[in-house]
């Protein structure tokens, strides 16, 4: 066993010495190709404000004002056609001839009031239809239709099915979808505060209540109607970030809407969890703009671009960089590149780092090659040497006594992070921490060295991140979670949640069960469902009253209290005691539920 052992870590050591024989990361100034890596790796920074006071790298500040609107007002792109613009998000409007046509509905509430409001303040023309560009900005619908007639939701055939599988946010695993709610909140800078140095910078979202309304009208590719007076074109090939997306055209005025081209680096991967979002998909919708050709181009998130030849001029860089970012992936795993070593093996073309709407002020590009790699051959890189890996606490007993010792790493941590080496030295103490998990001086310490990674970056998803769990670390902020399901969310499917807690049990703890258990929610019309515990197992049942075997007990509570014994299950003593939970048939399943997860 020990020679075993022993196998594995030279293999592993001998495999790093190779990488660094053959795989020159860096350039002769010491310089990655990603420029994010180098604003972390000791290249001096300058910082620069936000309106709000948070700082972030100065390039971040002329970057978003070239493509983001950077005030709330309604514009007159074109006559009878309106941008109501936001920071990262707008919505559109026309004027036709018999009423108004508004394209997205924004993120929540406060969207969707303010968007009527504008629309009020230009016309009083009846609202014929809300277009939903994808399933992300559909939730302030209920708010623009209000006191509205007959408004016809237009939308991709796939909106009301993501909708009401993961609520727009993609992903897919629906049982991970507290574990996606709570990087979402990290990603779109919810736990920053309003003011100060840690105040979001680049695109932010708030949580408000939301108003989704479903699809009343699916359009097909190239569908044309005629709404309101005016004939419009609809295209549904392709997408983005979501597999739902729809391009509007205007074929009379030569203007096209958009969720596909947007003012920042295609997102291919997002940390929050999202599916796979494929170049080669992306691509063509791209495509289909530029073959119309457009001469005023209007985005979801960014400005618009008026002009026929500067929108042909970014579209085509935009859908080469899909182009590149996929083949060049591929290219690296065929020279035996694995995902590690893909993330700093794509280099950027001048033009391309030129192009406004490239810019990394969302995602990041060493993020990118390894997704791809990932989902193309998973997280083996094909070097047999690599197949069998040790596990991270067994690596770091063996690499801290190699780097000279506890004290001596921690000594070489903070000599990185003087060279303003901070990826370096995070690292370093995560080895320390995998040993010393609890160590509180090590956790404020990685914390510290997180907010001064997070000032550094362009990207404002790596800086949501960061700085979210920075201010946790340190104490100075909430510590970020995952976040549980709202009541409307039970409303409209409670089952789906019965059917996650089964990934949560410990299955050390009951290998010796067998029991049928039903879970009666008072308030809903929705069949009887539950599980079968037995030897480790929990095996969902959605109609139990057919199930093969007997239901030997039943838990009634309402949706409130499933909410929260949805979020700890732990917690059913107390819900029963306080008369929050019926028991029907053995008592004993109670005792059950403590060896099921809190979330």
């Amino acid at each position: 066993m020990k020679s075993t052992r022993r196998n594995v870590l030279a293999a592993t050591v001998l495999s790093a010495f190779v990488f660094m024989n053959n795989v020159n990361a860096q350039d002769k100034e010491g310089k990655f190709k990603d420029p994010s890596l180098n604003y972390a790796m000791g290249i001096d920074v300058e910082y620069g404000v936000g309106a709000n006071g948070g700082k972030a790298h100065k390039q971040v500040f002329s970057e978003l004002d070239e493509v983001f609107y950077q005030k709330k007002e309604t514009i007159e792109i074109a006559k009878d056609f309106y941008v109501i613009t936001g920071v990262g998000l707008n919505a559109s409007f026309i004027v036709a001839p018999e009423g108004v046509i508004v394209y997205d509905a924004g993120e929540n509430s406060e969207d969707g009031i303010r968007y009527k409001e504008e629309i009020r303040k230009v016309t009083d023309k009846p609202i014929k239809a809300v277009i939903y560009s994808h399933s992300h900005y559909v939730h302030g619908a209920k708010y623009i239709t209000e006191g509205e007639e007959d408004v016809m939701i237009i939308g991709h055939p796939k909106v009301n099915y993501n909708m009401a599988n993961s609520g727009g946010t993609g992903g897919n695993f629906p049982e991970l979808q507290p574990l996606q709610w709570g990087r979402l909140i990290q990603q779109v800078q919810m736990y920053l505060p309003k003011e100060g140095e840690d105040s979001a910078v680049g695109f932010s979202l708030n949580y408000e209540p939301g108003g989704f309304q479903p699809v009343t009208k699916e359009v097909e590719n190239g569908e044309m109607m005629n709404i309101a007076g005016l004939d419009l074109q609809f295209f549904t090939k392709g997408g983005s970030d979501t597999d739902d997306c729809l391009t509007l055209w205007v074929p009379s005025r030569n203007i096209a809407f958009t969720n596909n081209f947007a003012p920042m680096m295609p997102n291919l991967y997002t940390p929050r969890g999202a599916d796979y979002r494929d170049p080669a998909f992306w691509v063509e919708s791209i495509d289909v703009l530029e073959e119309l050709s457009p001469e005023i181009l209007i985005n979801v998130n960014a400005r618009a671009v008026v002009g026929k030849e500067e929108i042909a001029k970014r579209l085509s860089a935009y859908g080469d960089f899909l182009r590149l970012v996929m083949d060049q992936t591929l290219r690296g795993m065929l020279q035996g590149k694995g995902p590690e070593e893909l993330r700093d093996f794509v280099k950027l073309p001048e033009h391309m780092l030129n192009t406004p709407e490239l810019s990394q002020n969302y995602g990041t590009l060493t993020w990118y090659p390894p997704y791809i790699a990932n989902i193309a051959m998973g997280w083996w890189n094909g070097d047999a040497s690599t197949m069998l890996t040790l596990p991270p606490k067994a690596r770091a007993e063996r690499l801290i006594p190699a780097l000279g010792g506890y004290d001596k790493v921690v000594e070489l941590a903070k000599e990185a992070q003087e060279n303003k080496e901070l990826l370096w030295s995070m690292e370093l103490i995560n080895h320390l921490l995998v040993l010393d998990e609890n160590n509180q001086d090590l956790l404020k310490w990685k914390g510290e060295l997180m907010i001064e990674t997070g000032y550094s970056q362009t990207s404002s998803i790596a800086r949501g991140f960061l700085l979210s769990q920075g201010r946790g670390l340190t104490g100075v902020g909430p510590m970020p979670k995952n976040i549980a399901p709202q009541p409307f969310e039970i409303d409209k499917d409670a089952n789906k949640f019965i059917d996650a807690l089964r990934v949560r049990i410990n299955p050390e703890a009951t290998e010796n069960c067998d029991h049928v258990i039903a879970i009666e929610i008072t308030d809903s019309n929705q069949q009887l469902a539950g599980f079968h515990v037995r030897k480790g197992v929990c095996q969902y049942i959605d109609n139990i009253n057919e199930y093969k075997n007997a239901v030997q007990t039943t838990l009634k509570m309402d949706k409130e209290t499933f909410l929260a014994f949805f979020t700890n299950p732990q917690s059913i003593e107390g819900l029963i005691e306080g008369n929050k939970i019926q028991i029907v048939g053995e008592q004993t399943a109670v005792s059950l539920f403590n060896n099921f997860d809190a979330i």
